[in-house]
């Protein structure tokens, strides 16, 4: 997931740089950008989430039990192993780009219900976790994910909020 989230920064950054040099049409910029993005976020969330059956399959239904046994094992017994920072910041950083990119599939949508479709997704995931009893289900992981898809929402806002403030000043 480490290697997912890197491409999703410098995409990000890519993102930020046409927005600075381009935002005459910021929305279709956009929408073109993050249709062309998702993808390529389909196929890594394939990757990722229909992993094949294993024997291996856990459940923690207790808020904060996964993350605190992942900062202790950073903090207290890291050896070089760096699997839990990185599970930790790809659970935030792969879920950024989920609200632009309903968005950019959804142009008619909301912000509100573009919120609540990229709430859902995380729900999704690891109901399909559970039901297939694949990899790990925990609720630690959907509290990161909805930390990061609020991440993206409220850039997703900061960037609007600023083309309109660039564009009532052209006026």
């Amino acid at each position: 997931m480490w290697w997912l989230s890197a491409f999703y920064i410098a995409n990000a950054a890519f993102y930020c740089g046409l927005y600075l040099c381009f935002c005459d049409d910021f929305y279709r910029l956009s929408r073109v950008f993050w249709l062309g993005f998702t993808p390529a976020h389909f196929a890594s969330s394939l990757i990722i989430f229909l992993r094949l059956d294993t024997s291996y399959f856990s459940l923690n239904t207790k808020p904060g039990n996964g993350l605190l046994g992942q900062m202790d094992y950073l903090v207290s017994h890291f050896h070089g192993n760096s699997w839990p920072l990185f599970n930790l910041v790809g659970n935030v950083v792969f879920f950024i780009p989920a609200p632009f990119i309903i968005k950019a599939v959804f142009p008619r949508l909301k912000g509100y219900a573009v919120l609540i479709i990229s709430l859902i997704i995380p729900f999704i995931i690891e109901g399909y976790q559970y039901i297939f009893k694949r990899g790990a289900v925990d609720i630690d992981d959907i509290i990161t994910n909805t930390l990061g898809i609020l991440t993206g929402f409220f850039i997703s806002i900061i960037f609007k909020k600023i083309y309109d403030n660039k564009k009532q000043l052209q006026k």
